[in-house]
């Protein structure tokens, strides 16, 4: 196919429309059939399509308000905060007025009218201005430069490549969501025995007490617990080393040598109580909220040089019957997190004592059964992760393929040329 290319602006796309919001002191103006889309609605999609709002609104509402009411097919574009973050309407629906939206020309295909706005993003947010969030007017939004195919059937013929790795991404994404979910579900059953490896014996009927042969324990018991204060300053006087430090607590199951660590400097008395050894169980030991505290990793491996960060704490097994990475699994399931929860003590930061960690509670299988459910879980962990990567390579490839097929021929005016865009 013969493909024509035409320089112009977005305006010549389609029909460009605001969106509002009703006065929400009028309770005639809400929870009717007209759904509503807010930006947490777009962003909270793991597909372009849009077919349901968490809000709806009142044809009463829509009418004493700017919102204006969407065919399917139009191209909702958020304009503020988020910017150029977009999606097709399935259904009729209402924006609020973080959106500009397209309601495409009978001769612009809706899936490459999404494409082309989602390649536009870098470019949005360049031009975005306001002084407490990100925004684009209308008028700067309606003169983005574009290049674009002639004809709906040459736009699709460059789109098709794009939906199909997307449906790729949103299939990898289904099977990463199950496996999650299976994994949970395992785990939360097999760590507190309700659910048992045939070799180790019978199940617990009862959520209170565990299985017969588990012994129940605290934390101080078979572990010794250490808070750690060393900050992420660097001094002179003291040696270099890697931190871990809460983030790399808080985001990552497993640590390991190889994490890109920050680096900073402790004391030769820090570096001795703090350096990580494997097998250790780490603990976020402050957070903002109750429930998000003692969120808990173990340590794989690490370097000499790699200690824990403050607002943390270590857990190291005392024993030989016990394997962090078991403990470390256990500490994560909601039971067992009640503890720390309810312990935790503050106003706006919620932080955990030293007596608060020593006194949590755990049940200890036989150390053959906690290796064999510590490695199961791994190999989960790693299924999950190496999925993930694929999703990933895919969403580059996506990136990759958009930015060949929709620059064409004639590249794309600067913004920088373009006299007429104005900040809002």
């Amino acid at each position: 196919m013969t493909i024509t290319w035409r320089r112009g602006v977005l305006g010549d796309l389609g029909d460009i429309r605001s969106g509002g919001t009703p006065a929400t002191n009028q309770p005639r103006y809400w929870n009717g059939e007209i759904p509503w889309c807010t930006p947490t609605d777009i962003t909270a999609l793991s597909s372009r399509h849009l077919a349901s709002t968490s809000r709806t609104i009142t044809p009463l509402g829509l009418n004493d308000s700017s919102a204006e009411l969407l065919p399917p097919g139009s191209v909702v574009v958020c304009t503020r905060a988020t910017v150029g973050v977009a999606a097709i309407a399935q259904i009729p629906l209402a924006t609020n007025q973080g959106f500009k939206s397209i309601v495409p020309a009978e001769d612009f295909d809706s899936d490459f009218v999404y494409y082309l706005v989602t390649s536009l993003r870098g470019e949005m947010e360049r031009w975005a201005a306001g002084s407490t969030f990100l925004e684009i007017s209308g008028s700067n939004f309606a003169k983005l430069p574009v290049t674009y195919p002639v004809g709906k059937a040459a736009q699709q013929s460059l789109a098709r490549p794009l939906v199909l790795v997307d449906e790729v991404i949103q299939r990898t994404q289904s099977v990463i969501s199950r496996k999650r979910a299976l994994k949970l579900a395992l785990l939360q059953e097999l760590l507190m025995g309700r659910r048992r490896f045939p070799e180790f014996g019978a199940p617990s009927g009862d959520d209170r007490s565990p299985p017969v042969g588990w012994r129940v324990a605290k934390l101080g018991d078979v572990t010794d617990v250490r808070v750690s204060g060393i900050d992420k300053h660097s001094r002179p006087d003291e040696p270099a080393v890697r931190l871990c430090n809460y983030m790399d607590v808080w985001t990552k199951a497993y640590i390991t040598d190889s994490l890109p660590f920050m680096r900073a400097t402790a004391s030769s008395a820090e570096i001795e109580r703090f350096a990580l050894l494997s097998g250790d169980v780490l603990l976020t030991k402050d957070s903002e909220t109750r429930e998000d505290i003692a969120q808990t990793s173990v340590v794989l491996d690490a370097g000499a040089d790699v200690v824990l960060g403050y607002h943390t704490a270590l857990a190291r097994p005392t024993h030989a019957d016990v394997d962090g990475r078991f403990l470390a699994a256990q500490l994560r399931h909601p039971r067992f997190r009640q503890h720390f929860i309810r312990a935790a003590q503050g106003a706006t930061r919620f932080g955990l004592t030293y007596d608060a960690l020593t006194s949590a509670p755990v049940w200890l299988p036989p150390l053959a059964e906690q290796q064999r459910i510590a490695d199961l879980d791994r190999v989960l962990h790693l299924e999950i992760e190496l999925i993930e990567r694929q999703r990933e390579a895919y969403v580059s490839q996506n990136r990759a393929l958009m930015h060949r097929l929709l620059s064409g021929p004639l590249s794309r005016p600067a913004l920088a040329t373009a006299p007429e865009l104005a900040h809002a």
